[in-house]
C-alpha cells in the first residue's frame, strides 16, 4: 500500500474519503469529509470539514502527501484540469472554489448564477453545484435547473443558461426544492466536444450537437442519476433504484430493471478498459457482465480485490486513458484493465501508536472567499 498508519492518521485520520481524481499514475486526488466526532450530541449542524489531499507517488512516503483543510466547504466535487495549467479543482455546492494548479494553491471567486439578481449560488437558494466534468480540456460545472458554467481560466466561469451554448432556462418553475428535483443536471459526458449528454431529474435529458442544446425524448420519467458516452458508441443513463437505459439521440431502451432497493442509486459511471464501470451507494462497483447489463465486479471480473462490493465508490479515469481510479470511504484502489492494485484501506493498516501533533499550520483566506483554511505537507 502507498501509506503507513502514521501516514493515514496524519492526512485521513477522522476524514472519509467522497471523491476522488486522477492525474496519471502518479499523481492521485482525494476530496474527504469530515466523520461525527464520538461525543457529538447530534445538535452541532455545522458543516462537516472538508480536505482536499494530494498524492505524488513518484515521491518518498515523508513528502508523498499534501492537505488543505477548510470548514466553509461543503460536499465538493472534483476534477483533474489541464488548462490554463495542469492540477486540481474542487467546487463546493454553493459555488465555492479551491484550485492547486502547477504548485499554485488558492480559493477562487465563487461562480455566479445567471438567476435574476445575479445570486450567488448558495445553499439556501435555488441552485446548487452537482458535479465537475471535463470534456477535453474544458471544464464544466452542472447546477440544478439546468445549469452550466464553462471554466474559461483562473477565477472566471461563464454561465451557458440563455446563451446560444447553453440550456434554456424552464419557462415554468415552480418555486422551491421540488422545482430542482424535477429537472436536470446532475452529470455530464461527451463523445467530444461537439457531441455532448447532459441529465438529471425526473426523465430530464439534452444534447449539444455543436451549436445548440435541444431536449432529448427520453422514455421513462424516473430520475436520473449517471450518463457515459461509451466506447461503443452508445449513451449509457442509469436512474432511480439502478435502471439503465442505452441508446442515443431519439433512440432508447431500459436494458436494465432496477438493480437494487429503496433509494440506493449508481453515483458514478465510466468508460474504461473496453467497459463501462458503474459505482454505487452501499452496493459497490459494478460493470458490464458481456450481455449488457450491469453486475457486482465480484461476478464479473476474474481477480477482483475483496470488499469492491461495499461503500459509495467514486471513479475517476486518468488523462491518458490508462489508469481507473476508484475510492470511497477508507479504501482507494487503482486499476489499469487487468491488474487491481490496492492504494489503501484502513482496517488493513498496522496499528500504531497515535503520533504527537502540534495544531495544524493556519493558512490566510483569499480575501474573496472567506474561507479559514489549514494545510499540511510531509
Amino acid at each position: 500500500m502507498i501509506l503507513d498508519r502514521k501516514t493515514w492518521d496524519d492526512f485521513f485520520g477522522g476524514f472519509q474519503v467522497t471523491d476522488c481524481a486522477i492525474e496519471d499514475r502518479e499523481r492521485l486526488y482525494f476530496a474527504l469529509t469530515s466523520l461525527p466526532d464520538d461525543d457529538e450530541d447530534g445538535l452541532d449542524e455545522a458543516l462537516p470539514r472538508t480536505r482536499f489531499v494530494s498524492c505524488a507517488l513518484e515521491q518518498p512516503l515523508e513528502r508523498r502527501f499534501y492537505f488543505a483543510e477548510f470548514d466553509s466547504l461543503s460536499y465538493p466535487s472534483t476534477a483533474v484540469v489541464t488548462a490554463p495549467a495542469p492540477g486540481f479543482l474542487a467546487v463546493d455546492v454553493r459555488g465555492q472554489v479551491y484550485s492547486l494548479l502547477d504548485g499554485d494553491e488558492r480559493n477562487e471567486d465563487r461562480l455566479l448564477s445567471p438567476w435574476p439578481n445575479n445570486h450567488l449560488i448558495q445553499r439556501d437558494m435555488r441552485s446548487s453545484i452537482q458535479a465537475l466534468k471535463r470534456v477535453g480540456d474544458r471544464v464544466y460545472a452542472l447546477a440544478t435547473e439546468r445549469q452550466l458554467f464553462l471554466r474559461e481560466g483562473v477565477g472566471r466561469w461563464k454561465p451557458l443558461a440563455n446563451t446560444p451554448e447553453g440550456v434554456p432556462f424552464p419557462m415554468k418553475l415552480e418555486p422551491g426544492a421540488s422545482s430542482a428535483q424535477n429537472m436536470g443536471f446532475k452529470d455530464l459526458s461527451a463523445f467530444s466536444p461537439d457531441d455532448m449528454y447532459a441529465v438529471g431529474g425526473s426523465g430530464d435529458v439534452w444534447h449539444y450537437g455543436g451549436k445548440r442544446w435541444s431536449q432529448v425524448k427520453f422514455p421513462s420519467d424516473l430520475r436520473l442519476d449517471t450518463v457515459c458516452c461509451a466506447g461503443d458508441g452508445k449513451v449509457y443513463i442509469t436512474g432511480q433504484d439502478g435502471t439503465v437505459w442505452a441508446g442515443r439521440e431519439g433512440t432508447w431502451k431500459q436494458v436494465q430493471q432496477g438493480a437494487f432497493g429503496g433509494f440506493d442509486r449508481f453515483v458514478d459511471s465510466v468508460w474504461f478498459a473496453d467497459t463501462l464501470y458503474c459505482g454505487s451507494t452501499g452496493h459497490g462497483l459494478w460493470k458490464l457482465d458481456g450481455k449488457g447489463r450491469l453486475a457486482p465486479v465480484r461476478q464479473v471480473d476474474t481477480n477482483p480485490i475483496s470488499n469492491m462490493e461495499y461503500g459509495h465508490p467514486r471513479l475517476d479515469v486518468s488523462l491518458d486513458g490508462k489508469h481507473l481510479l476508484i475510492a470511497s470511504g477508507g479504501q482507494a484502489i487503482l486499476h489499469d484493465g487487468k491488474q487491481w492494485e490496492l492504494l489503501f484501506r484502513e482496517e488493513l493498516l498496522e496499528a500504531a501508536p497515535k503520533p504527537k501533533r502540534g495544531p495544524a499550520a493556519k493558512k490566510k483566506s483569499a480575501p474573496k472567499a472567506k474561507a479559514a483554511a489549514k494545510s499540511k505537507r510531509k
